[in-house]
């Protein structure tokens, strides 16, 4: 099943989910709300690369397209599902846009790095009677907070919204 999932709607629908651990690309935001982006420091960067690898390592699709638990691969390795990843700085309510490119707002300013992983990806879901309990994609995008490096919102597409030309690539291959 492929399909569009984000936090934000698994959780409005009454729904829970399981924040997966693989990003592709990682966004900074600044602590207003405005859209102005930046290169994440070395601290952030840390902290985005961990988070990438969290989410990659959790996010890896079984044979029938269900995400396997697999042990969580060291900084500088990554997934053979994961093609590509890269972050940049912003406010977390800019970073919505590429989570869900939705019309909620999120009036919480803080700094955030967004992180955007492309590959094959797929996270557990919880629905309706009948449904497949996961969904796929091939571009999973996730926030995180940029002092903590706590998990904020994710989203799981086949197609996102391009990265401002202020983000970092980590990975592209």
């Amino acid at each position: 099943m492929i399909a569009r999932v984000s936090r934000s709607h698994l959780l409005a629908a009454g729904a829970a989910a399981c924040v997966a651990s693989g990003v592709a690309a990682v966004l900074f935001y600044p602590s207003s709300a405005q859209a102005s982006t930046w290169t994440p420091g070395a601290s952030q960067t840390r902290l985005a690369n961990a988070a990438a690898h969290r989410q990659a390592s959790s996010t890896i699709p079984g044979v029938s397209g269900e995400p396997i638990l697999a042990a969580p691969t060291p900084t500088g390795s990554w997934p053979a599902n994961v093609s590509g990843v890269a972050y940049v700085g912003m406010s977390r309510a800019a970073a919505e846009r590429y989570v869900d490119d939705s019309s909620m707002k999120i009036a919480d300013g803080r700094s955030v790095v967004l992180i955007r992983m492309t590959g094959r990806f797929s996270v557990v879901t919880k629905g309706p009677a009948g449904s497949p309990g996961f969904a796929t994609g091939t571009v999973l995008t996730v926030v995180i907070d940029a002092r903590t490096g706590n998990t904020l919102d994710f989203g799981l597409d086949n197609a996102g919204r391009p990265l401002p030309s202020t983000a970092k690539t980590e990975l592209s291959r």
